[in-house]
């Protein structure tokens, strides 16, 4: 970690206060250095100015929610196009003349055939990332084969993806007999806004946020550093890659045909399934089941020296959907061996706990190699290939030690950069300002510096009845957001401007595109995820990540910046109970592991937005 000081936020503060901030080296922690070496599969989505839409009167009836989620958005749509006219706009604008991304939502109307198919392809150009939606309404119409027909279509490029509104959005009641036809447009409720929710999770971020690396080895050590986990660590876990598939995420052994991928997942009872049940389906929605399902691939060695069979950002991609079902497999209930491993600090000890407590590869290996001897709850048990996992991964060491994620990471997962902690700090002061105070000035660091603690900002209770003028000129919130702080009826969902929850909802509000789900501090994280259905809750933290845990009252709940090597987070908090030191608005660096609380986490980078960071009122 280092010390960033910048002028913005570090002019009022006195010399010798700087110098406490830098002894203790957290406060002015810059958390654009993690953006930088950022976990990239949480890329940012394209904004509205790289996107062309064309669409029927669906989008008509929701141009509005759509302009205000992706501003710049070029929309063209009219009431009852089919998909062949919406073709024919395609072929008028030209392929040269589309922005990156398209989003093609036409089928209620006119049906998709092999002709209009092979007229989309061809009016496209390949590097052009499409979005085509499933169709669906109350009214009796069968869109059943037509949505087959594009989702293979997308299984089968790599640039085409599907916004499945028929199976993960739609609800009869969105519909209602008073629509013309009757049952036909989503009006009623969140009909129109979860349409569009549905195609805005579809789009894909883009190309530049893709773990880098030339190799499969690259981009495995890259991705487990950015997890957190120590170079001993990802050593381990490549060790055992390396004598599971060679680092091949299509590995499949013709001898032993219930083995699947990068860590060759079972695909039998006594593996319950998991490869054909939970992680095949996965990576064929992303397109990737013809390295599965064609056996030349199975044996093909993934460092891709010649170039052949398996093009390096299909490599890249597949191996990140499995890495990271490893690691939400390890962080779920009874799936330890995350918090294992992150104990170890040699490689054979790393090596056999993720033998053990991943692989389960019990009984002897080839040539009789498989006895555990470090890992001492199973020392003297028999697993497979103990001594060729281990030294497969001290040469892993041997080969990436010393090679920090930033020198092989080419990604960069926000609009913007967002300084230092400091800075969040002083802009929730400057909104609760704004919104909640009519009476307040515009604060300076001095006003609520306190000089006691270098370390604590302090923020005054505040009135809970918004300015619903002000709001209304917030020109980087969108309508929902606005709309939910006039009727929540408190400070950004906390009880008064000086609560744990108000700090939460305040940074889920204006820095990602997500719905707050309001509650007291223990229930703000599963709140998040019950409102947003692509968020899930964790026990593993990561940058950008809220978290909550009960304390038998109502809990608490803030904001992760960073995670160290070592597990200790970065973390943005208010309103602490006196038993943690009482502060108000402060920065802390510590492991949860040892606060005695269930900490519970859910991840927003794949929607995160900084414009707002350095936002003043005159």
């Amino acid at each position: 970690m280092s010390v960033t000081f910048f002028s913005n936020s570090s002019a009022a503060i006195d010399a010798t206060t700087l110098d406490i901030f830098a002894e203790n080296n957290i406060m002015f922690y810059d958390p654009s250095e993690q953006l930088s070496n950022c976990n990239p599969m949480y890329g940012a989505k394209p904004s509205g100015d790289q996107i062309t839409w064309i669409g029927d009167s669906y989008t008509d009836g929701a141009k509005t929610i759509i302009e205000e989620k992706l501003p710049g958005v070029e929309i063209d749509s009219q009431q009852g196009r089919t998909v062949s006219q919406g073709l024919d706009i395609l072929s008028n604008i030209g392929k040269d003349n589309l922005r990156p991304y398209l989003v093609f939502a036409l089928g209620t109307n006119g049906t998709w055939s092999d002709s209009t198919i092979s007229t989309l392809t061809s009016s496209i150009n390949t590097d052009t990332k499409v979005i085509l939606v499933t169709a669906k309404t109350k009214a009796p119409n069968d869109y059943g084969s037509q949505n087959t027909l594009i989702k293979k279509l997308a299984e089968d490029n790599k640039n085409i993806v599907i916004a499945d509104w028929a199976d993960n959005g739609y609800k009869d009641e969105f519909f209602t007999t008073d629509d013309s036809p009757a049952n036909t447009h989503p009006k009623v409720g969140d009909g129109y806004k979860t349409w569009v929710d549905v195609i805005y999770n579809a789009l894909p971020s883009g190309s530049a946020q893709a773990t880098a690396g030339s190799s499969a080895q690259e981009i495995i050590w890259s991705f487990f550093r950015n997890q957190g986990f120590t170079e001993v660590q990802v050593a381990a876990i490549m060790g055992n890659a390396y004598v599971e598939s060679n680092y091949t995420p299509s590995a499949h052994e013709a001898s032993n045909p219930h083995y699947w991928g990068l860590f060759q997942w079972g695909d039998n009872e006594s593996a319950d399934y998991i490869w054909i049940n939970k992680l095949y389906p996965i990576l064929k929605e992303k397109g990737y089941s013809k390295y599965i399902d064609d056996s030349r691939y199975w044996k093909y060695l993934t460092d891709n020296a010649e170039g052949k069979l398996m093009p390096l950002e299909d490599l890249r991609g597949m191996l990140e959907v499995e890495m990271q079902f490893a690691m939400d497999y390890g962080a779920a209930a009874g799936k330890s061996w995350i918090t294992e491993i992150k104990k170890a600090d040699t490689i054979p000890l790393a090596t056999e706990i993720f033998l053990v407590k991943f692989e389960g590869a019990t009984g002897l290996g080839h040539g009789g190699d498989g006895y555990i001897e470090h890992y001492t709850p199973y020392k003297g048990r028999a697993y497979q290939d103990v001594h060729k996992r281990i030294a497969a991964a001290e040469e892993a060491y041997s080969k990436f030690t010393g090679l920090a994620p930033s020198s092989i990471i080419d990604c960069n997962p926000v609009n913007a950069d967002p300084g230092d902690a400091l800075a969040f700090l002083q802009q929730y002061v400057r909104d609760a300002n704004y919104l909640y105070d009519t009476n307040a000035t515009v604060p300076t660091v001095a006003k609520y510096y306190n000089a006691d603690d270098p370390s604590t900002y302090t923020i005054v209770e505040r009135k809970t009845s918004i300015d619903k003028t002000k709001l209304a000129n917030m020109s980087d919130l969108s309508q929902e957001d606005k709309d939910y702080l006039s009727t929540v009826g408190n400070c950004f969902g906390g009880a008064d401007c000086g609560q744990c929850t108000a700090l939460s909802g305040w940074f889920v509000i204006m820095f990602t595109n997500y719905k707050y789900g309001g509650g007291a501090g223990v229930g703000v994280v599963n709140n998040l995820a019950a409102n947003n259905s692509e968020l899930q809750v964790s026990t593993t933290p990561t940058p950008w990540s809220i978290f909550s845990y009960g304390d038998g009252g109502n809990g608490h709940t803030g904001i992760v910046i960073d995670v160290t090597d070592s597990g200790e987070i970065i973390t943005l908090e208010h309103n602490m109970a006196a038993s943690r030191g009482g502060k108000r608005l402060t920065m802390r660096k510590y492991n949860p592991d040892t606060t005695g609380y269930d900490y519970r986490y859910v991840d927003l980078r794949n929607g995160l937005d900084f414009n707002h960071l350095g936002k003043t009122y005159e």
